[in-house]
């Protein structure tokens, strides 16, 4: 009988650490948290890298541009940009979202350049370095134009508003005329 009571003190004992310990662990858990010894694990939203690409059908460019969001921000995001764009690519960290966007890109829009256009001069949208397509075809012809002019105009050449613009064209219409004259 004595083997019997001895291994029922084993029972009680094993069963009194089984729930002791870990409520233990807890507290002890709970009171470095306070003191500041130990550092409550972070709950932190997690955010998703978005590319989005897109390419402008008008002038044909591409803009590609980041963009952090939260996974609870993401389907709201998705409802309002979905317009004309697909998901191209997701690798659990980054989505890819690409579309075909009618009209020119936002740097096309705003900025023009005056070049040349099958021997005529012209006006451009976006940049001498990056041109979109040609807004304004003039009557001038580059033939007779100084080689200077000429190279000028292959380049590009950027105005700062509609009346420099108006400018530009104006002298480049006299000095043809000048030049085109017939002589007598």
């Amino acid at each position: 009988m004595k083997i019997c009571r001895w291994h029922w003190w084993i029972i009680i004992i094993f069963l009194f650490f089984l729930g002791f310990v870990p409520s233990y662990r807890g507290d002890i858990a709970n009171i470095l948290e306070k003191t500041g010894l130990r550092q409550a694990p972070a709950t932190e939203e997690k955010t998703l890298s978005l590319e989005i690409i897109d390419l402008y059908l008008e002038c044909r460019h591409i803009v590609t541009r980041q963009r952090e969001i939260t996974e609870d921000a993401l389907p709201e995001f998705l409802r309002e940009i979905n317009k004309n764009r697909v998901i191209s690519g997701y690798t659990g960290e980054e989505l890819v979202l690409t579309g075909e966007i009618p009209g020119l890109c936002p740097v096309c829009q705003e900025k023009e350049f005056i070049g040349i256009y099958q021997g005529y001069i012209a006006v451009y949208a976006g940049r001498p370095d990056r041109p979109g397509p040609v807004k304004k075809m003039t009557s001038i012809k580059i033939q007779g134009l100084p080689e200077r002019e000429i190279i000028d105009l292959e380049a590009g050449i950027i105005f700062n508003g509609e009346e420099e613009k108006l400018l530009i064209l104006e002298a480049y219409s006299e000095e043809q005329t000048t030049n085109n004259k017939p002589e007598e």
